[in-house]
């Protein structure tokens, strides 16, 4: 399960943002690092356990934060 906490109560900073991925723990990661994506400069991790290298948190130069978390489907719909 992926968590994520923010806060804007604390009062040296702005903006607090903690976030986990604990699914697997030996799944392989590459560490942050910026990239360029059409101009925008990105800083997230990767995730190597995926041919698509995708990230679960990113952020870029303006300040955009992207988090994905997971969410449970419930499988019994319309019964």
């Amino acid at each position: 399960m992926c968590i994520l906490i923010s806060s804007i109560e604390h009062p040296d900073y702005p903006f607090i943002l903690l976030s986990n991925r604990d699914e697997y723990f030996k799944r392989p990661t590459e560490r942050a690092h910026f990239k360029d994506y059409d101009g925008v400069r990105v800083l997230s991790p990767l995730d190597l356990g995926r041919q698509e290298h995708g990230t679960w948190i990113a952020v870029n130069t303006d300040g955009k934060i992207a988090v994905l978390v997971n969410y449970r489907e419930n499988n019994n719909r319309g019964k």
